[in-house]
C-alpha cells in the first residue's frame, strides 16, 4: 500500500489541479495575494488525507458495527466488538488530532519544503520522471521514516514522561480505524508527523512525495489499527498484540520494503566483514 501510493506522483499532479480549479481564476484571494503553487500543494495534501481517511474509517465504522462478525476468522481478538457509543467517543478524540495533523501536514508541505529547497542539494522536482531512481528515493525515505517511527515509539514506552502521554492511546484495548487519533496530540506529533518533517529537512523530497506520504498515511495507519489480520499483514497482528498484551514494539512493526532493505544490507555487511 505505502509503496503503490508513493510511486504514483500523478495523484499528487491530479490533487493539485483539481484544488487550483476548484479554488477558480483568483485562486484564493488572502488580503489581495493569490493563492502560490505551494500552497496549492499543501491544500491538496490535507484535501487528500482527510477525504481518504473520513472514507477509509467510515467504510471500517459501517463495517465494525452492522456486521461485526464478518471476516471473524481475521479477528485478532475474538469476541472483543466495539459498540456506537465507543465509536463516538474515538471519532470526537480523533477531531483535534486530525486538525493539528492537517496543520503540520499543511506547514510542511506549503512552507518547510519550499524553504528546505530553496537551499539547494535536494531531490530533483522531475525525479519522478525517472521511475528507477524515485522508486529508490523513496524507499530509503520511507525506510527512514520508518526507522524514526520505531526509535521514537521505543522512547514513548522507555521514557517515563513519554510513557505517561503515550498511555492515552493504550487506553484502547481492542485497537479500530479511527482509533489510531486516539492519541495525546504531543503523542502524535512525535511519532506520527516527525518522520515526515525529518525527512523534508534532509532531503527535501519532490512534493508529489510528501502528498503521496498524505494518501498514505491515511490508509495504512488505520489498517494498523483495524484489528483484523489478513494473509500477510502479520503487522496489524503484532500491533494489535502490542494494545492487548503489551507486546514489544520491533521487527514485526516495520513494512515488508523496509524489512527487506535492512535485511539486504544486513547481509552485504555480513559478506563484507
Amino acid at each position: 500500500m505505502l509503496a503503490a501510493a508513493c510511486f504514483c506522483p500523478a495523484l499528487a499532479a491530479a490533487a493539485t489541479a483539481w484544488v487550483q480549479a476548484s479554488l477558480g481564476p483568483a485562486l484564493l484571494q488572502i488580503g489581495g495575494v493569490a493563492l502560490t503553487v505551494h500552497a496549492a500543494q499543501g491544500v491538496a495534501a490535507v484535501a487528500l488525507h482527510v477525504v481518504l481517511l473520513a472514507a477509509y474509517c467510515g467504510a471500517w465504522a459501517f463495517k465494525d458495527l452492522c456486521f461485526p462478525h464478518a471476516w471473524a476468522p481475521y479477528k485478532v481478538q475474538p469476541g472483543r466488538h466495539v459498540d456506537g457509543r465507543t465509536y463516538r467517543s474515538y471519532a470526537a478524540r480523533a477531531v483535534p488530532n486530525i486538525a493539528i495533523a492537517c496543520g503540520v501536514l499543511y506547514g510542511t508541505v506549503a512552507h518547510l519544503l519550499p524553504w528546505r529547497r530553496s537551499l539547494g542539494f535536494c531531490a530533483p522536482e522531475g525525479l519522478e520522471a525517472c521511475w528507477p531512481a524515485y522508486a529508490l528515493a523513496v524507499l530509503l525515505s520511507t525506510t527512514f521514516g520508518e526507522l524514526v517511527y520505531l526509535a521514537a515509539h521505543r522512547l514513548q514506552h522507555d521514557l517515563p514522561p513519554l510513557r505517561g502521554l503515550h498511555a492515552v492511546h493504550h487506553r484502547v484495548p481492542a485497537p479500530v480505524a479511527i482509533s489510531v487519533y486516539t492519541v495525546h496530540p504531543f503523542d502524535l506529533v512525535l511519532q506520527a508527523l516527525t518522520p515526515p518533517v525529518l525527512i523534508t529537512l534532509l532531503v527535501g523530497p519532490p512534493a508529489c512525495y510528501l502528498l503521496g506520504i498524505a494518501a498514505v498515511v491515511a490508509l495504512a495507519s488505520p489498517t494498523l489499527h483495524c484489528g483484523y489480520a489478513f494473509p500477510g499483514a502479520r503487522v496489524v497482528a503484532a500491533h494489535d498484540r502490542h494494545h492487548s498484551e503489551g507486546q514489544e514494539v520491533g521487527w514485526d512493526e516495520m513494512s515488508i520494503p523496509t524489512r527487506t532493505l535492512l535485511s539486504a544490507v544486513s547481509s552485504a555487511a555480513g559478506w563484507l566483514a
